[in-house]
């Protein structure tokens, strides 16, 4: 590596970086790992409620239809979950 490339890192910090790693716990793991998971749920939820939104728009009448039936049917499970 040039010397003037490894003056330059070392100026911005990338050895110190590299050495002080910080360290968590289990239950921290776990948390943060579940928070992925769930932030990568809605992103998926997401992308194929705006694939129906599509497929609905290129359908015309009978897209329409279907998201109508789709949304009695959500309508249908929030009642019955707050029961």
């Amino acid at each position: 590596m040039k010397k003037e490339v490894r003056k330059y890192l070392k100026a911005i910090g990338a050895v110190g970086g590299k050495k002080s790693r910080r360290t968590i716990t289990p239950e921290q793991q776990a948390v943060m790992q579940s928070a992925r998971r769930a932030a990568s749920d809605r992103r998926a939820m997401e992308i194929a409620l705006e694939r129906t939104n599509d497929s609905a728009r290129a359908d015309g009448y009978a897209g329409e239809l279907n998201r109508r039936a789709i949304e009695r049917v959500d309508e249908a499970d929030q009642r019955r979950m707050r029961r």
